[in-house]
């Protein structure tokens, strides 16, 4: 006789249970009992769970796996039955959903890029007007601005997929960065050939352009590289597939800066020197000239004050407070619900799971590597005591839903002893043995703890390994599951003779989201100390490398803070964009610090270009300004109209990063163009005459530098 009893139903001719709970979720009975003329005591079932498992033993089987799963999704879709509904999900259809939502980016990329393109034409082509030096080769130049972050994003993908290397989502957002901070050393470049004199000859010229840009755009290029190789170390393998393609196609684009758009810029230069002398300025152009001289005097008189210094310091710190706080309290946490794209419809099976399914039934799967003895008293005493200590924990079910095989056996091993004339002269010590294991395995009633149990043929223990369910309930935040995560496997390295492990279906996250925050300080740590390297290497002045690293360590921690405040946690995906921003801080820090720190520049006077000393701190603030301001702008507002499309897709993994770099390229213009220089202007310029290369090679100060000139233009010879 059977009766249909929830949450546990019972065969009563043999006393075999019937687990109820694993399959129907959200159920009303009528009580613990069955009302008399009824066969069963459920009045409700809210939801009914299905799970089929295959085994994976010959080659392709997973392919044919993969496509029956893919088989069942797509009936499940047709809507087979009106009147039930059913949902199908599994790690293929997964990965299938996640993979075409990846590519409803392509157009969202075509408008990036076009307005993108849009903008860096127009403004290309406002700085040469104003230069006066707008021609069809100007217009060449301003084309094939972005023709290097084009090039270097199809260089990387080819590459890649030329290793076998999976084109996942994450990796799709990669060409988004590269178009926005790829493009950031053509505006450098193309503001410092623009600002050249057309009295002299073409490799003078393009001499000049990358010895002021050079140093720049290699710190920023190296930084950023080395900030995405830390990265490319995270242990999600998305992760490190993203920031593994991103460092190679920011390599890649600075290698086309300087082999391919400095051609470019070569060939689009006046080929003959202009033998009539300087262009007279005149109209417009020397009306707004001036204008702006003006106002960049202005803006260096007022920044470089002690006031203004001391009002932008009271003002960092209600920024370093609430940047604090922010970093303090952000939460690290792994929500699928998140990852998962807005529209997919797995994003509901995926909900009944986490709101129905694992608040009633969450197993714990303890997998015993190296099984006791059960012949042997003290060692099955150990085996019992450990499955009542996993009995006995917070949120356990009850023992009665534990699926153990060895509770199983025991009963099975003491009736058949009954009906067993024949004395078992293995059962000596513990009163068990293998004898009646196999009759056990292949009972019609007791199959289903085949797979709980690995055999092999060693005549000392017949078991390789097994394994033992046990249910929780009612865990339905991530940190009760990490808290009881991390005394599971207290319990199981408490009986280390066993050499047993736990599988928990959230394992994976709950181990990623333990070590997001460790591995997060880290990857931190290491990176800012990889920027202060690379800083050290080409700003040659010890001051400057402190000032920018701090200006970079301040906007990472902004960054990173108000992120929170953004409704953003601390998971891989944010940990990822985290350690771009702390590269992609150095494109705001280190060209400022940079220039500054220059004891001279070369200006054009009178058709000649000469070398024009750098003595206070208002000479420097505008030679940085006039230097840097208009291509940070530039590059600051191109990467946020390139990634901002994203923006329509609404999917957490593009808003992470459309968050991030708009909030470095607030914090760091801000920096950049505000408050380094102020804190820059306070330090007394001798200090900026230290050099470490002069330092250690002796060499002269510029002053007494030998002077070269070519032609009637004189130069220095460049430092380094």
């Amino acid at each position: 006789m059977f009766y249909f009893r929830y949450p546990i139903s019972r065969l009563i001719t043999f006393d075999i249970p019937i687990h109820l709970e694993r399959s129907f979720f959200g159920v009303e009975t009528s009580g613990a009992t069955v009302p008399k003329g009824d066969v069963s005591n459920v009045r409700h079932i809210k939801l009914v769970l299905a799970t089929f498992l295959g085994e994976l033993r010959d080659e392709g089987d997973d392919e044919r796996m993969a496509a029956w799963e893919m088989a069942v999704y797509r009936w499940a879709a047709q809507n087979p039955y009106p009147l039930v509904e059913v949902l199908v999900i599994g790690s293929e259809i997964v990965d299938v959903e996640i993979n075409r939502e990846a590519q409803r980016m392509s157009p969202y990329f075509a408008y990036g890029f076009g307005a993108m393109f849009l903008f860096v034409c127009s403004t290309v082509y406002f700085s040469a007007l104003y230069f006066d030096r707008l021609n069809w080769w100007t217009v060449i130049v301003g084309l094939c601005s972005t023709l290097v972050p084009v090039v270097a994003i199809t260089s990387t993908l080819g590459t890649l997929s030329l290793f076998g290397c999976p084109i996942n989502q994450l990796l799709l957002i990669m060409p988004f960065l590269i178009m926005g901070i790829g493009v950031n050393d053509s505006f450098l470049t193309v503001h410092a050939w623009l600002r050249q004199s057309n009295n002299e000859n073409m490799q003078t010229r393009m001499g000049r352009v990358f010895e002021e840009v050079g140093p720049s755009i290699t710190t920023t290029t190296l930084t950023n590289v080395i900030t995405f190789l830390i990265g490319a170390f995270t242990p999600t393998s998305e992760i490190s597939i993203f920031c593994f393609g991103t460092a190679l196609a920011l390599g890649m684009a600075y290698i086309y800066t300087l082999i391919l758009f400095g051609p470019i810029l070569y060939y689009s230069s006046p080929t003959t020197v202009d033998k009539e002398g300087p262009r007279t300025v005149d109209g417009w152009r020397l009306t707004l000239r001036n204008f702006l001289k003006c106002l960049v005097r202005g803006y260096a008189k007022v920044i470089s004050h002690p006031a203004v210094a001391i009002v932008l310091l009271l003002g960092s710190l209600v920024y370093w407070f609430f940047a604090v706080k922010g970093t303090v309290g952000l939460e690290s946490k792994l929500d699928t619900g998140k990852i998962l794209p807005i529209h997919t419809p797995i994003r509901r099976p995926n909900r009944l799971m986490e709101e129905i399914i694992w608040p009633e039934y969450y197993p714990l799967t303890v997998i015993v590597n190296n099984p006791p003895d059960i012949r042997k008293s003290s060692q099955l005493a150990r085996l019992i005591k450990m499955h009542d200590d996993f009995d006995r924990m917070e949120h356990n079910r009850g023992k009665i839903y534990t699926l153990s095989w060895i509770r199983a056996y025991q009963s099975y091993y003491e009736q058949a002893s009954i009906f067993d004339f024949d004395e078992d002269l293995e059962a000596r010590d513990s009163g068990l043995s293998y004898g009646k294991l196999e009759p056990f395995l292949n009972d019609t009633l007791r199959r289903q703890y085949q797979s709980f149990v690995k055999l092999t043929n060693s005549s000392s223990n017949p078991i390789q390994r097994f394994s033992l369910v046990f249910v929780f309930e009612k865990l339905s935040s991530w940190e009760e599951r990490i808290r009881l995560v991390e005394e599971w496997r207290g319990i199981v390295n408490s009986y280390s003779e066993m050499n047993a492990t736990i599988y928990d279906v959230n394992a994976m996250f709950v181990d990623q989201i333990i070590s997001l925050k460790p591995l997060a300080m880290q990857s931190a740590m290491w990176t800012l100390i990889c920027m202060v390297v690379v800083c050290a290497l080409f700003i040659q002045n010890p001051a400057s490398v402190l000032l920018a690293s701090l200006a970079i360590a301040s906007i990472s921690l902004g960054t990173v803070g108000y992120l929170s405040f953004w409704d953003l946690d601390l998971d891989p995906v944010s940990l990822g964009a985290i350690l771009m921003s702390i590269g992609m801080s150095v494109d705001f820090t280190a060209h400022t610090t940079y220039h500054y720190q220059l004891q001279s520049h070369v200006v054009e006077r009178n058709g000649k270009s000469v070398i024009v000393p750098l003595r206070d701190p208002v000479d420097k603030l505008m030679h940085t300004v006039e230097a840097i301001a208009w291509p940070m702008t530039q590059a600051g507002l191109s990467t946020v109209i390139c990634i901002l499309p994203l923006v329509l897709l609404q999917n957490y993994i593009p808003l992470v990063f459309v968050k991030t770099i708009s909030l470095v390229v607030i914090w760091g213009m801000w920096h950049g163009l505000v408050l380094l220089p102020a804190c820059l202007a306070q330090v007394p310029t001798r200090i900026f005459d230290i050099n470490c290369y002069r330092s250690i090679f002796r060499e002269p100060p510029p002053e007494d530098r030998e002077m070269e000139t070519i032609g009637e233009s004189t130069v220095q010879t460049p430092l380094v």
